[in-house]
């Protein structure tokens, strides 16, 4: 009986190791998962933010780009403006001569009459 009450104490120590066992293990395999999911989860989250760091950069300079663009159409159509705004007041004195010369001619035919 002494043998059994040894081998009783050993296997009970035993089960208990073995019970420990198998509740560290399954433990430590969570939290090894849940640091591995961590970091997987920053790393896709870092190049996440690194798209939408380029991606924003990019709008920006699309936005600047279409700005200046938008400015250098605007100065070209004012300058195109004021040529025609040009024209248009030389054309106006030339109509000015024209209308004078009219003037003239009717005074002429009158007078001749």
């Amino acid at each position: 009986m002494l043998i059994t009450k040894c081998i009783k104490e050993r296997l009970t120590i035993i089960g208990q190791g073995l019970g420990i066992l198998l509740i560290v293990v399954p433990l430590f395999i969570m939290v090894v998962d849940i640091v591995n999911t961590t970091n997987d989860t920053a790393t896709k989250l870092t190049r996440v933010e690194s798209k939408v760091d380029i991606n924003s950069k990019a709008i920006y300079f699309e936005e600047a780009s279409r700005i200046q663009a938008d400015t250098l159409e605007r100065e070209e159509r004012r300058s195109d403006n004021g040529k025609i705004l040009i024209k248009m007041a030389e054309m106006q004195i030339s109509l000015g001569y024209i209308q004078q010369g009219v003037d003239e001619i009717k005074i002429a035919n009158k007078e001749e009459r």
